[in-house]
């Protein structure tokens, strides 16, 4: 139990709850990675911006150029049907790819 004093006596203060504990360090970590964000900003923009492209490229450029392209068997049917696929997919990898 910590202690504040005073003038006149000794006052204890009561512990902290585990509530605000985990809300202190939430916070602390918080202000932390917007500071590195901060310092970073350009690099966060280009990663973030250049990921997805890269994954348009690789699945719709080199792939079918190789011969690996997925639905590109089908014909234009196949190649509309990937790419249906393909939108969510980037998105996703994406969103999961900056959460890490």
């Amino acid at each position: 139990m910590a202690t504040t004093t005073t003038a006149d006596a000794i006052v204890p203060r009561p512990p902290r709850t585990a509530f605000e504990s985990a809300r202190s360090a939430l916070g602390a970590l918080v202000r932390r990675d917007l500071l590195v964000l901060r310092r970073h900003f350009g690099e966060f923009v280009l990663r973030t911006i250049m990921q997805p492209f890269l994954l348009v490229f690789i699945f719709l450029y080199v792939f079918p150029t190789i011969g690996q392209g997925v639905g590109g068997g089908g014909g234009r049917a196949g190649e509309s049907a990937f790419a249906t696929v393909l939108v969510p997919g980037v998105v996703a990898i994406s969103i999961m790819f900056q959460g890490i």
